[in-house]
């Protein structure tokens, strides 16, 4: 039959000694400080069944709890007998001990609630800002004042770049093949180099070569005399007229916001000061 394991067994010789060490130690700070302990004792004591971290931590919390219930612990905290015996001396600096460091999480916690009520507070706040400048924007832009209205051309063109509400394309794309169907028959003729209707039938290779290349001559004289009034260059310069108006206006809004924010904060700070 093997040895019965020798374990630790508490008395006042060891709770000394154990409340030594958490004053050393400070495991009130953290958690796995008491392994430290843990292992001091058992190497002190010769324990063929090692102490635990929760062995002592659970035997400091029963030294402190009895420690305040005690006719001593009153006595001392009302001044009265001043004289202190070293067991009383460990109880008392223990519980000091214990109080600053629970003092200490109790106030990170509470930093990190005031923390979050302030950017919870901030929030609702920019969001009933938000709400405010775009209500005073459409009621800006409904006015019938000149600036207004040409607030909302900007608008009825800048709209022209996003799909519509049923996902369609957007309304400068329609608008392009519109432009481009609405184009006489002969413009399609240049794209394609000749009107293949009228080419003939049993038309030689050379012929074909040298009608291709009359055409792309006449093509590139064309274009030359109509470069400027090509509609489909004046759609694209348009739409690129329209982009850059586009990223001029969210530019515009972007500073508004970051003034916004800034005074936002700037508004948070002087409440808290307060």
């Amino acid at each position: 039959m093997p040895p019965k394991r020798k374990s630790i067994v508490f008395n006042r010789e060891k709770d000394t000694f154990l409340c030594r060490e958490v004053l050393t130690v400070n495991p009130f700070q953290n958690y796995n400080s008491w392994n430290e302990i843990a292992d001091k004792i058992t190497n002190k004591y010769e324990l063929t069944k090692p102490c635990t971290k929760r062995t002592v931590a659970d035997r400091v919390q029963l030294l402190l709890g009895n420690w305040k219930k005690s006719e001593n612990a009153s006595k001392k905290k009302s001044g009265e007998n001043e004289s202190y015996t070293e067991w009383e001396s460990l109880m008392i600096d223990m519980t000091a001990l214990k109080d600053e460091q629970e003092y200490e999480q109790q106030k990170q916690v509470d930093q990190r609630q005031q923390k979050s009520e302030v950017m919870d507070k901030g929030k609702k706040m920019r969001d009933q800002a938000m709400f405010g400048m775009k209500k005073r924007k459409r009621e800006y832009f409904s006015s019938s004042d000149e600036h207004s209205e040409y607030d909302d051309i900007q608008l009825a063109e800048m709209d022209k770049f996003l799909p519509n509400e049923e996902g369609n394309a957007p309304q400068y794309v329609q608008e392009d093949l519109e432009a481009v169907s609405d184009l006489p028959e002969e413009t399609f003729e240049l794209t394609v180099g000749y009107d293949i209707t009228n080419r003939p039938k049993n038309a030689s290779a050379a012929e074909k070569k040298t009608s291709s290349k009359e055409n792309q001559k006449n093509q590139k004289k064309k274009q030359k005399k109509e470069n400027i009034s090509d509609p489909f260059l004046e759609l694209m310069a348009r739409k690129l007229d329209l982009d850059e108006a586009r990223e001029k206006r969210l530019e515009r809004e972007r500073e508004k916001n970051e003034e916004f924010q800034n005074r936002l904060l700037y508004y948070i700070m002087n409440q808290k000061k307060e």
